[in-house]
């Protein structure tokens, strides 16, 4: 896993540099949607360098948390984790692409690696910097917002991402519906098997029945030729 963090290095600096230009009152999506639209453009035909690049940018944003947060304190503590982050994976890196790049080609690879190494240990902290103070501000800017909504009574959706008011009637419609649709499937599961079972006897008893008068007419074309004999 370490060595296709060699190569994250343009990756984490290029993501960092956009990260400075995201609006932080977006609501979010350009930062918490941007793995799903990542995941939405992967069409068949690319190589596997870029399918595994486009793996390497998703797991940085992972690492980085590059959520909306709820208020000042969720984006500080998202903050801290882009920062901590980071500082890791640029230590990480300094020690690893050395010793990685010697166990590929030698003294050359070592040096290369120390380079890259160096590079990854000053970009991925300035990095987790940058993605921190952008997270910072992203919080303090949805602070309003939730005091406002915590006020109108409304809870916050931690999966989506936002505020919304609770209710029980549409959670217990949603759970009802999603209940309905397994007990679908099942019946639907259940009658393709019924179907399969009574195609699979059919086909066997067809069989059966072309036995039993191939074995009738081998006994008729016997019998006739022994009362040919006879005669």
């Amino acid at each position: 896993r370490i060595s296709k963090r060699w190569r994250g290095t343009r990756a984490g600096m290029s993501t960092s540099t956009q990260l400075v230009l995201m609006d932080p009152s977006s609501g979010g999506a350009s930062a918490s949607g941007a793995q799903d639209k990542a995941k939405g453009k992967m069409k068949k035909g690319k190589t596997e360098k870029e399918v595994e690049e486009q793996q390497e940018m998703e797991d940085l944003s992972e690492m980085l948390a590059l959520r909306r947060p709820k208020h000042i304190g969720t984006g500080a503590i998202s903050g801290l984790q882009c920062l901590a982050a980071g500082v890791i994976g640029g230590t990480v890196s300094l020690v690893a692409m050395p010793v990685i790049g010697a166990k590929e080609d030698g003294v050359k690879g070592f040096a290369l690696g120390l380079g890259k190494g160096c590079l990854s240990a000053v970009a991925m902290p300035v990095g987790g910097v940058i993605a921190g103070a952008v997270q910072v501000t992203r919080g303090a800017v949805s602070t309003p917002d939730a005091i406002i909504s915590s006020a109108k009574g409304k809870q916050w959706d931690s999966e989506k991402r936002r505020w919304r008011h609770y209710s029980l009637k549409q959670d217990h419609e949603a759970i009802a519906a999603a209940d309905a649709e397994l007990k679908k499937q099942e019946a639907e599961r259940k009658a393709a098997r019924r179907a399969a079972r009574h195609a699979a006897a059919f086909a066997a008893k067809e069989r059966k029945d072309d036995e039993q008068k191939a074995g009738d007419s081998s006994a008729d074309a016997s019998s006739a030729g022994d009362k040919k004999g006879d005669k």
